[in-house]
């Protein structure tokens, strides 16, 4: 019987002690939900511990209606991320929208890459989050290689986070198989990755998930959340209502960090 990816790379991550979390932190989602998602956890715990927090979110998530409700959606999702980030001590300040088109970041690429450094310049991160280059949802890949161009050769520790790669690991690992690239980082090098465990933020990463109505769908409640009228399902859920994080380190930065004392 195979073994799934997932845990392959759980049981191979490096596990970083909580003391390691930065004193600022950048998160950067393509959607609302995608930050307390794929990294719930650690924005609750670097807050916790008196760190600074910051989340830019490229689109408002209004292009998955229909065009006539966009207005509706895009309001609807922009209250569920005020509450969720709120659930995770971050502080509503701190919640940037870059209001960039929702399934179509691919096209607007140069233009993420000048929005990213000016949020590193804006709020001068230790460690920036963003998703994996090599996740299957376009959006998702397209913003992590918009971060690698703006933040790769620069001081702040970069990190990848996979979403959909979990689900959908076959996807995932054929992007990897026609890049093979010998320098691989981040979510390209997924054996490469390090998990942060938090056991006393999983309840409240689960709370800040329950804000998110519009997306949950009717099979949620088979992990503990609300059924919503969306359609994130209980078996994509569950890569992700556990006690620990997965990141994968992209650039020397975000290696040394992992490495030092």
């Amino acid at each position: 019987m195979s073994v799934p990816l997932e845990v392959l790379i759980r049981w191979r991550a490096s596990e970083v002690p909580l003391g390691k979390l930065p004193d600022r932190l950048l998160l950067i989602a393509p959607h609302p939900d995608d930050e307390t998602i794929g990294c719930g956890l650690i924005a609750y715990e670097t807050a916790k511990m008196g760190g600074s927090v910051w989340v830019a979110i490229a689109t408002n998530g209004d292009g998955s209606r229909s065009r006539s409700r966009q207005e509706l959606i895009a309001e609807v999702r922009r209250a569920e991320t005020s509450m969720a980030t709120a659930v995770l001590g971050i502080e509503s300040k701190n919640v940037h929208w870059l209001n960039l088109p929702d399934t179509n970041l691919t096209a607007h690429e140069d233009q993420m890459v000048l929005l990213v450094e000016e949020l590193v310049e804006f709020c001068n991160p230790d460690v920036v989050l963003v998703t994996a280059s090599s996740d299957p949802h376009p959006d998702h890949a397209a913003l992590g290689r918009a971060a690698r161009r703006a933040v790769f050769a620069t001081s702040p520790a970069l990190f990848e986070y996979m979403i959909w790669g979990w689900y959908d690991p076959r996807s995932w690992l054929r992007t990897l198989i026609k890049r093979r690239d010998a320098s691989a980082s981040g979510a390209d090098r997924p054996f490469g990755a390090v998990q942060f465990r938090s056991p006393g933020g999983l309840e409240c990463k689960r709370r800040a998930l329950s804000c998110y109505l519009s997306q949950l769908g009717p099979t949620a409640v088979k992990v503990g959340l609300p059924a919503g009228t969306g359609i994130l399902s209980h078996r994509f859920l569950s890569h992700f209502l556990k006690k620990s994080e997965v990141v994968f380190p992209v650039n020397t930065a975000a290696r040394e960090l992992i490495e030092s004392g």
